[in-house]
């Protein structure tokens, strides 16, 4: 396991989760029942609401920011190994016995 990429993803998850929980907090005020007149909020939703929405993106650019491929170097290389196949060969064990079997061939 590759601890520091743990650590790494540790540390974008709390520093998201603080930039929306910061966010609720600036955004609340103080509890107050004056004005409530059983309608309904009066407008304090729309705070919070920016608030979860610009904590979600500030996270996901954090996540983006640190999942970004370096641009430059070269790109992973893919090497299709030695080209192998399974024939069927004539296979004699230790008594004697003759049977077709499969052998994996690799060039």
């Amino acid at each position: 396991m590759n601890t520091s990429f743990t650590i790494r993803k540790l540390g974008i998850a709390a520093a998201a989760a603080l930039t929306l929980v910061g966010s609720m907090a600036a955004t609340t005020g103080a509890a107050d029942a004056r004005g409530w007149h059983g309608r309904g909020g009066h407008g304090g939703g729309a705070g919070i609401a920016a608030g979860i929405i610009g904590g979600l993106a500030l996270g996901a650019i954090a996540a983006g920011a640190a999942n970004a491929a370096p641009a430059y170097g070269y790109g992973p290389v893919y090497d299709a190994g030695p080209d192998c196949w399974t024939e069927n060969r004539l296979v004699v064990d230790q008594f004697g016995r003759r049977a077709y079997r499969p052998i994996q061939v690799c060039e």
